[in-house]
């Protein structure tokens, strides 16, 4: 490092100016280092972002890879008869052995496999024969079964099969129109597709606006923001969730005015968030930032080149992996409060010239009411913000293969779709269920 190098024995003034020069570019290249060596374990970049995986804090286990002893293996469980399609019995009626007669023992071993059956779409056809009314006088044909309409060629059950595909697993548009032409035997032009998926994003609204209202009525919430673009140009994808709903919602701006605009300006729901400025206008006794977040931004001190301020993170770092220790065996929250303090009195004593870590204790000191309500209030606050970051991950993953929207039709499809996956997923049901209920609704 640039700042153990001893250099007390040099007179020369051209020497020493020459080795100021270099000292210099050396600490500048060691900050750039540094920089380049941001992971997902020292900064809120995502996981995905990582080119290789960080190398784990754990020492590594002397335990062979795979299951270990004493471990029960899960089985798949028997499906109960009532939900089995087709049963073939078989049965030896002559011993393979020696050819003779066998009788039943009564014992019988019950396998069973799921296949799909050779033609898995039912093309149907509607004659609406004419009919003529003498009384009225005129012609008139008979109406379509509910739930289809003049002009559909996609069932409902079809329909959210192909709007789940493309929701959950971000299939492109000529992916599905392959996987019709060539598993469904269905020619449908690429068009067709995108808008019967449009039509189901129509049918998604009364969802969507529901969601929101269970939103502007909840106790908590978690609150995360990403980007997204549309037709490249720059938007923001906001989630509002807690432990039993997920809200979606595409805008076009970062800023403070899109929570105000969802929750109100005088909400008094419990958040939490991460140390985005777009929170500050909300009150420090209703608000609490994520720790993980600022466990990372120690990790990051604790590897920068000035050898004080790793040690000062690295001590930082020990106190909040006793808070977490402390949190995970339900200690009291008097003895996690002591532990607190004593981070409080670590941090008010330490100083630093290094401009960052100065500038992550000025962080610290600004959030500081807002970091511990978790405390004593676990009913409305959590330590961390990951139940948003993980809400909002599935379409972070959309994100990165589709590029984004091309249409405000898009963006409110995306954001639609989303709140019903992740509310379904919250909440233990199945998402492609809730899918058939709401299309069917429609």
């Amino acid at each position: 490092m640039a700042e153990e190098i001893d250099i007390s024995g040099i007179s020369d003034p051209r020497a020493l100016r020459i080795i100021e020069i270099l000292l210099r570019k050396i600490a500048v290249l060691e900050e750039r280092i540094t920089q380049l060596e941001r992971n997902s374990s020292n900064s809120s970049k995502p996981p995905s972002s990582d080119i290789v995986k960080p190398e784990s804090e754990q020492r590594s286990s002397s335990r062979n890879a795979g299951g270990q002893k004493g471990h029960k293996g899960v089985r798949h469980k028997l499906v109960s008869l009532d939900k089995v399609d087709a049963i073939e019995r078989i049965e030896i009626t002559k011993c393979p052995d020696c050819e003779g007669d066998t009788t039943r023992t009564g014992k019988v071993i019950r396998h069973q496999v799921y296949e799909l059956v050779k033609k898995p779409v039912i093309l149907t056809e509607y004659q609406r024969r004419q009919c003529y009314c003498q009384r009225c006088n005129k012609y008139m044909y008979g109406s379509l079964p509910e739930g289809i309409s003049n002009g559909q060629r996609f069932g409902n059950h079809l329909q959210s099969f192909l709007i789940y595909l493309k929701g959950a697993t971000g299939a492109t548009y000529t992916e599905l129109y392959d996987l019709c032409r060539d598993v469904f035997k269905i020619e449908a032009a690429r068009s067709s597709i995108c808008n019967m998926i449009m039509r189901g994003s129509e049918h998604l609204a009364t969802f969507h606006q529901k969601m929101l209202c269970a939103v502007r009525k909840s106790a908590r919430l978690n609150i995360d923001e990403t980007s997204w673009k549309k037709n490249g140009r720059l938007q923001w994808v906001w989630v509002f969730c807690n432990k039993q709903l997920a809200y979606f919602s595409i805008e076009k701006t970062r800023g403070a005015k899109v929570v105000q605009k969802h929750l109100g300006k005088n909400s008094n729901i419990a958040i939490t968030s991460d140390f985005y400025g777009g929170y500050n206008w909300i009150s420090h006794k209703n608000h609490q930032v994520c720790l993980a977040h600022l466990v990372r931004d120690f990790k990051f001190m604790a590897t920068l080149p000035d050898a004080t301020v790793r040690k000062r993170a690295r001590c930082c770092l020990s106190r909040f992996r006793n808070i977490f220790s402390l949190l995970h065996r339900n200690a009291p929250p008097t003895e996690i409060h002591r532990v607190v303090q004593r981070l409080r009195n670590f941090l008010t004593r330490t100083k630093s010239d290094n401009r960052k870590f100065k500038t992550l204790l000025r962080r610290v000191n600004r959030y500081w009411d807002c970091l511990w309500h978790f405390i004593d209030q676990p009913e409305l606050f959590e330590p961390t913000n990951n139940r948003a970051e993980r809400t909002i991950r599935h379409l972070v993953r959309l994100r990165k293969i589709s590029q984004g929207s091309r249409s405000r039709r898009g963006l409110l499809w995306i954001a639609r779709f989303c709140s019903l996956f992740q509310t379904a997923k919250l909440q233990g049901n199945s998402p492609w269920e809730c899918l058939c209920r709401e299309l069917a609704r429609g």
